[in-house]
């Protein structure tokens, strides 16, 4: 009896001890700062020079802080990290025997894809805003040649600042991906009804869907096509209508490019198609 008496103060004073550290990191007077995405668990973005004309803009990267409003802006601190790729080989049974990391090789370079964050003028946007607790951090992306070719990867770190502490570990990293191509949007995959009525992703795909929409086919419009089903159904009888036409076309068949497919360069590539049984 003694012992069970032992243990469970034993376990209360684990228990307390956890509270204790957990509510002194959230609720002491201290404020903090974290990247808040819009979609939970997100933290990727993807921008590219593809939709326009600019040799410059600003993507921004959504924070918010918890602690107390102030009646003055704070500063917000970030870094570029570097990031890795982890490949993992397998002897013939299909078991583990190493792992290679390898540092990226497309991240983006400062002064050539975007501005620095130490640089004046990136410094001076890093704000929250004077009684505000949300925010962003701008990142000011610069239109290269390279980016017609090659994707870079810009690794964001939030650090600690004269006005801020520092969130949870987990919400302190941002991924931008930035190029000058069409790229797929990050959340294509992410979404089940995304994949259910559009099926895999194709450059020839995308390219067909902004034919038929005469506009942007990106992250931004995914998400309000996971919120409006009833939409999503409509533009996907319209891409399987431009689809179908583009696949009876005389002209298109006899240049070989009928039927569409993933890879245009191989003819026993894949044939680009639309989900039709939901």
């Amino acid at each position: 009896m003694k012992k069970i008496t032992y243990l469970f103060i034993l376990f209360l004073g684990i228990a307390f001890t956890g509270c204790q550290e957990e509510k002194g990191f959230l609720f002491q007077d201290v404020t903090r700062i974290s990247f808040s995405p819009k979609e939970a668990g997100n933290y990727e973005m993807t921008y590219s020079f593809i939709w326009g004309t600019q040799n410059r803009d600003t993507v921004y990267l959504p924070v918010s802080i918890s602690g107390r409003v102030a009646d003055h802006d704070r500063q917000i601190e970030v870094v570029q990290i570097p990031g890795y790729d982890v490949t993992y080989n397998h002897d013939d049974q299909g078991h583990l025997t190493d792992s290679i990391v390898t540092e990226w090789s497309n991240s983006a370079v400062a002064g050539k894809h975007y501005i620095a964050f130490e640089d004046a003028e990136a410094k001076a946007l890093l704000k929250i805003k004077a009684g505000e607790i949300t925010g962003y951090v701008p990142v000011i992306v610069l239109r290269d040649n390279s980016l017609k070719t090659e994707k870079v990867r810009l690794r964001i770190q939030l650090v600690v600042s004269n006005d801020l502490e520092l969130g949870q570990a987990k919400n302190l990293i941002m991924l931008l991906n930035i190029s000058d191509q069409l790229e797929q949007p990050v959340n294509w995959t992410r979404y089940s009804s995304v994949q259910s009525y559009l099926g895999a992703y194709s450059k020839p795909k995308h390219e067909l869907m902004i034919e038929v929409l005469h506009d942007k086919v990106d992250e931004n419009w995914l998400d309000q096509m996971v919120n409006d089903r009833p939409n999503l159904i409509f533009w996907r009888g319209k891409f399987q209508e431009a689809l179908n036409a583009f696949n009876n076309d005389p002209a298109n068949i006899a240049s070989g490019k009928a039927p569409l497919r993933e890879n245009p360069n191989y003819s026993n590539s894949a044939e680009v198609t639309f989900p039709s049984n939901v």
